[in-house]
């Protein structure tokens, strides 16, 4: 799909190159801003506790939400 989007795009532009460009830089940014997030933003939105010490279990699925949630929300709630 994104291959017949950026297609049409293409044909459209006098400078298809400097496109081409633009496009990695913004690639580039997404990236840096996800890692960024994923290191620093993982314990703003936590579900619950995945572990429980007296068990000794780890609750795996509640492991990657807290991750995912934290991830992907973190921007929302990021204190000034």
């Amino acid at each position: 799909m994104g291959s017949a989007l950026i297609g049409m795009l293409i044909d459209t532009q006098r400078e298809p190159l400097r496109l081409y460009g633009i496009l990695l830089a913004l690639i580039g940014i997404s990236i840096l801003f996800s890692v960024t997030m994923l290191y620093f933003g993982a314990d703003l939105l936590k579900v619950a506790e995945p572990y429980d010490a007296s068990t000794g279990y780890l609750n795996w699925r509640l492991a990657v939400g807290n991750v995912c949630c934290g991830a992907s929300a973190s921007w929302v709630f990021r204190p000034c």
